[in-house]
């Protein structure tokens, strides 16, 4: 199963998005997108709305 921080990665990815350009979308720094990415840190609740948003796709589960 994928962590939390890959599925942003991958839905990332898979709307052909830099970190820069997923950062910019979300309010957020670039730093905060790799921080995600490689899980040091989360998103909060709230942002996970705003990913789902922002990519138009679930952030529930993907399979690899």
């Amino acid at each position: 199963m994928l962590t939390l921080g890959e599925k942003i990665k991958k839905i990332r990815l898979s709307n052909n998005l830099k970190q820069s350009e997923l950062a910019e979308m979300l309010f957020v720094s670039e730093k905060t997108i790799s921080s995600w990415e490689n899980n040091r840190t989360i998103p909060d609740l709230n942002m996970i709305y705003k990913i789902n948003d922002v990519s138009h796709l679930s952030i529930g589960p993907i399979k690899k």
